[in-house]
């Protein structure tokens, strides 16, 4: 007879805290409940790599020494946490859930590669059950010297984790290599330096080369002292591939100091949109937006509702490579500049037949400095 994985089969049992409620999005189906504890169906993996927490989940272990992913058992690597939940994913055609213990002293040190539907997330956010009561939520977010990979899944979901350093020397944290639909929450990014993998990378960085929509949100972290925070890079191909991609970038916090805050490049046909609204920049950064397009796609950016303590360090705002037939349509409006005010605030190259917005009166008036 064929054995079934133990984490589709088996439920997690857990504490619930009776008094704590929030209105965070629930994670997990929970299939029963008593006064003192909650079942979570079995759609969750649990990655604990210290001692038994005291609500239910236990010490972790590997897989070799019998550990299956759920609360009684749990991993201690975020490596096999989520290769399980990809495993299973595939399997189920469900989304899974990849739930890791911070708070336990010891750091992970391991680089998660995903497939398929997957949400990382940790004891740092809530679980919410039953009755608006919770499970976790009440510990710091794990610390991870590495990163998390997602390989052509539909869904990526990362949320609660302490990323430090990157994955070896990629100079990346978390990158989705064409994957339809992420959202990057909840994270604090600190001490990642140049991405060698291609220009334009940075700690949160988008990969995508096919015509499907890609829906991507990075919304509520904190990146300090980041060479570059969040990077895009739209390969389609001219001949097959149309983009279709959209970017949101919206409600972090950028500190320390750094290169750039946020590049796209867009190359082939297509159309790729980013936002970057209310934000807050502070630090030292070189050139904070930077764009590339090639062939004749069009990028439209817009840039609104942020707050920039500015710098010394500052060359420019907005640098901008624009090439062949694309399109780069640049909005910037509402935006507080705080501090010193750059006589360049625009460095736009345009090349060929393509078109990109010019330094104008009309242009520089949307942004509004303030010394």
């Amino acid at each position: 007879m064929h054995r079934q994985n133990a984490a589709i089969k088996v439920a997690n049992t857990v504490d619930v805290d009776t008094k704590t409620s929030t209105s965070v999005q629930k994670v997990t189906k929970v299939v029963s409940q008593t006064p003192g504890k909650i079942v979570l169906a079995d759609d969750i993996v649990f990655v604990n790599n210290g001692g038994p927490v005291g609500n239910g989940i236990q010490a972790g272990d590997t897989f070799a020494n019998g550990a299956d992913g759920t609360a009684e058992n749990p991993v201690d690597t975020l490596t096999e946490g989520a290769g399980l939940a990809a495993q299973n994913s595939l399997g189920t055609s469900r989304l899974w859930t990849v739930y890791t213990q911070g708070g336990t002293g010891i750091d992970y040190n391991d680089n998660a590669i995903t497939a398929g539907m997957t949400r990382f997330t940790s004891s740092y956010l809530p679980i919410v059950g039953l009755d608006g009561r919770t499970f976790g939520g009440n510990t710091a977010r794990p610390v991870l010297y590495g990163g998390i990979i997602s390989y052509f899944g539909p869904t990526l979901i990362v949320e609660g984790y302490d990323f430090r350093n990157g994955i070896l020397d990629f100079g990346i944290a978390i990158f989705g290599i064409t994957t339809s639909n992420a959202l990057i929450r909840h994270n604090l990014f600190s001490d990642i330096g140049e991405s060698n993998f291609e220009e334009g990378a940075g700690a949160v960085t988008f990969y995508v080369q096919d015509e499907q929509p890609h829906q991507l949100v990075v919304e509520n972290n904190e990146f300090r002292d980041v060479f570059n925070s969040i990077g895009l890079i739209a390969e389609g191909n001219l001949l097959t591939d149309t983009l279709n991609v959209t970017l949101d970038v919206r409600n972090n916090l950028f500190g320390g100091e750094g290169y750039a805050l946020f590049a796209t490049s867009a190359y082939g046909s297509g159309l790729v949109t980013t936002n970057f609204t209310n934000n807050e920049v502070t630090g030292d950064f070189s050139i904070p937006f930077i764009f590339w397009t090639e062939g004749n796609v069009t990028l439209n950016s817009t840039f609104a509702n942020n707050i920039f303590t500015s710098s010394s360090e500052v060359e420019y705002m907005f640098g901008a490579d624009v090439s062949d037939d694309s399109k780069f349509n640049l909005i910037v409006k509402n935006n507080q500049f705080l501090g010193d005010v750059w006589e360049n605030q625009f460095d736009l190259y345009s090349y060929d037949q393509s078109t990109s917005p010019q330094t104008s009166k009309t242009t520089y008036s949307r942004m509004r400095s303030i010394s």
